[in-house]
């Protein structure tokens, strides 16, 4: 991982790294990806919304909601994981896909996902809901409903971003450790994606919301990652609030890095999958 990480600081010293860059086209799904498994592509709410499962009865559902600042759509590495965790632990996997600001905004995000929850409710099974970064921070929010907490037995987040006050006393060692991530820009993401011109609205920063009720948790994050401090405040939150969760810190490791090909990301993946074969009704 050291590798990459001086690969992205060389380019974010040159000015290069620009999270709100313009969108590029969302990723579709590899044949290899999908090798064994089943994808169903449907509209819901006038947003894709993607069903993935492998030829074995499923056990669970899982809702992984993907990363990219809200401002960039889905990835390939998303997919990897997606296609691991339906081929590995007999999930049907709901990818939606939500729209992205400017364009749409945290409003048109929570309506398309409570149409998903009816959805997935309408299976029966015991569902967990995962998330990288913006999508972790999504995941957070949902996962705060009494809807989903009725039916939801784990949240896994993966560096979620549930935050964007960032006033930690050293927030600058982690900002200048982090290849890819820019605390302004994000700021402003925030401020448009909230549809109120405000970073702190709960529903965009789900770190104030209520913690009460929450499913058993787990958060995986690096500490060369922008967004680590406020994982250990989340961590700190769920304790106050009595929620069973487990904090796995990665030192040295990037931003998402269950999501990079790395003895990481290898290592985060095998705990993410054990997680989810783990839940039963």
């Amino acid at each position: 991982m050291r590798i990459v990480w001086l690969f992205f600081m060389a380019k974010k010293k040159l000015g290069l790294t620009k999270l709100g860059r313009p969108a590029r086209s969302p990723a579709l799904p590899t044949s290899k990806q999908l090798n064994g498994l089943s994808i169903e592509n449907t509209i819901v709410g006038g947003f894709p919304l993607h069903l993935v499962k492998s030829s074995t009865p499923s056990e669970r559902v899982v809702v992984y909601l993907h990363g990219g600042g809200y401002v960039q759509p889905i990835a390939k590495q998303h997919w990897d994981l997606i296609g691991k965790i339906a081929r590995e632990t007999s999930s049907t996997v709901f990818v939606p896909r939500y729209g992205l600001a400017s364009r749409h905004d945290v409003d048109d995000a929570l309506g398309f996902l409570e149409l998903v929850r009816k959805d997935v409710a309408r299976l029966g099974l015991p569902v967990v809901i995962a998330g990288d970064s913006a999508g972790g921070g999504l995941a957070l929010t949902i996962a705060q409903q009494s809807s989903w907490q009725q039916m939801t037995k784990r949240l896994i987040l993966i560096a979620p971003w549930v935050d964007s006050e960032w006033s930690y006393e050293d927030f600058g060692l982690y900002e200048s450790r982090d290849p890819w991530l820019l605390s302004q820009s994000l700021r402003y993401i925030a401020i448009v994606w909230s549809n109120r011109g405000d970073y702190k609205r709960v529903e965009v920063s789900p770190l104030r919301g209520d913690m009460r009720g929450l499913p058993p948790t787990s958060i995986y994050v690096g500490d060369y990652d922008l967004l680590y401090q406020d994982s250990l405040a989340l961590k700190e939150k769920l304790d106050s609030a009595g929620v069973q969760n487990t904090l796995h810190l990665e030192p040295g490791a990037l931003h998402v890095y269950p999501l990079i090909p790395s003895p990481e990301g290898v290592r985060g993946q095998a705990s993410i999958l054990k997680e989810i074969s783990e839940i039963a009704g």
